[in-house]
């Protein structure tokens, strides 16, 4: 039986994480990536959920994910999102479709479609559920595989609006490569938002962007603009890369609390395991009603369940 997903009643938050079916490394390859990346953007613009933060491995990817609230979407809007999901021509075909369908007097058969797309937006399981199945579809066809592609259902964890959860996990997400011994400095990689955009920009820029948006509103001061944010976030990040091994190990062998940038070199738990991500008093009130409840205190300020890595930083 499947657990039902923690989802917030208005606007949510989510870590995301997909996996590659079994201990497979399917995602080797550049031109998958750039796939993914691609349909991320093309299924962001159509549906408004905002990837806040992202990183692509070789054999799992992790987003953190904004989904606005529903609203309505006006008939040129629409027709920009459709476009952008399935190309100007396809779109064309399909508006065509409807067109006739209306002068045939099936103007029924129109709405059910039209409604149908409009109900794949705004939504967090519709995101995923396009975004896995377009590149399934893709990666199919580039590499002749048959079969499943994910292991399973993906990983959600609300995450609460606090400044400390989306400082934490955003970070998390952008060390990932250097905790996995893929790059030495997150600015290395050009598979994660953060180092795409110190790389010179791209979706990677835009997603960033968005995440120092979100972190300046959370803080309750715009004071120094993005500039000053972004400088600021590449300190935490150079502290955590900072870290040595040893260090983290001794501190976990004495049964020490650990500090951020020590947490961001190993693997915590709190960031992949669970229904919700932050303290009980600031995810509980995000919960919909009659929904699922969030379990416990996230142990993210409290860790002590976290897994220091084969390979950590120097």
């Amino acid at each position: 039986m499947r657990t039902a997903r923690t989802i917030a009643d208005g606007v949510g938050y989510y870590h995301v994480i997909l996996k590659a079916t079994g201990p497979q490394f399917l995602f080797r390859e550049d031109a998958d990536k750039a796939a993914f990346q691609d349909i991320l953007g093309r299924v962001s613009r159509f549906s408004s959920v905002q990837p806040l933060a992202y990183a692509f491995l070789d054999n799992h990817m992790h987003l953190l994910l904004k989904v606005p609230e529903r609203r309505s979407v006006p008939d040129d809007d629409f027709a920009r999102r459709v476009a952008a999901l399935y190309g100007p021509d396809r779109a064309a075909a399909l508006f065509a479709r409807w067109e006739k369908w209306r002068e045939e007097g099936r103007e029924a058969d129109a709405t059910r479609e039209r409604d149908g797309l409009l109900r794949r937006m705004f939504d967090l399981g519709q995101f995923m559920k396009t975004v896995k199945e377009l590149f399934h579809i893709r990666y199919c066809k580039a590499h002749g595989w048959e079969g499943t592609l994910w292991r399973g259902r993906y990983k959600s964890l609300l995450v609460c609006e606090s400044f400390a959860a989306f400082k934490a996990l955003s970070l998390y997400i952008a060390l990932n490569p250097v905790r996995a011994g893929i790059a030495k400095r997150g600015t290395d990689s050009k598979w994660t938002s953060y180092g795409q955009a110190r790389r010179g920009g791209g979706f990677g820029a835009e997603c960033h962007g968005a995440l120092l948006q979100e972190l300046a509103r959370l803080a309750g001061s715009t004071r120094g603009g993005g500039a000053a944010l972004a400088e600021r976030f590449g300190k935490w990040m150079a502290e955590a890369e900072a870290v040595p091994t040893e260090t983290v190990k001794e501190a976990l062998s004495r049964g020490e609390r650990l500090s951020l940038p020590q947490m961001l070199a190993c693997r915590v738990l709190a960031f992949g395991n669970g229904r919700a991500l932050g303290l009980m008093r600031q995810v509980a009130p995000l919960a919909r009603r009659g929904g699922p409840r969030p379990v416990g205190q996230c142990g993210l300020f409290t860790a002590t369940r976290v897994r220091v890595p084969y390979r950590l930083t120097a």
